[in-house]
């Protein structure tokens, strides 16, 4: 979320500049939220911040087989597939 608020934050400062002698009001905010998330809502950003909490890139080989017991209607059978898991 930080590149949101630095985005909310930049367009809420250049609004009175483009507006002068006004100030920003509850009838902006929505507005300039919008823009800001646009500016904030790419792949990339999503990326950097799946890439900073480590989940990026994606590591294909952390599940084995056994993780995936074959599907059984046999309730018993499932039961004892997960307690011997």
């Amino acid at each position: 979320m930080g590149p949101l608020k630095i985005f909310d934050c930049q367009e809420i400062e250049k609004w009175p500049r483009s507006h002068p002698g006004r100030v920003v009001t509850v009838y902006q905010i929505g507005e300039l939220f919008g823009n800001a998330y646009k500016r904030a809502a790419t792949g990339e950003i999503a990326a950097n911040g799946f890439r900073a909490t480590g989940l990026f890139p994606c590591d294909k080989n952390i599940f084995r087989s056994c993780d995936f017991p074959p599907f059984s209607e046999d309730k018993t059978l499932l039961l004892q597939t997960i307690l011997l898991w």
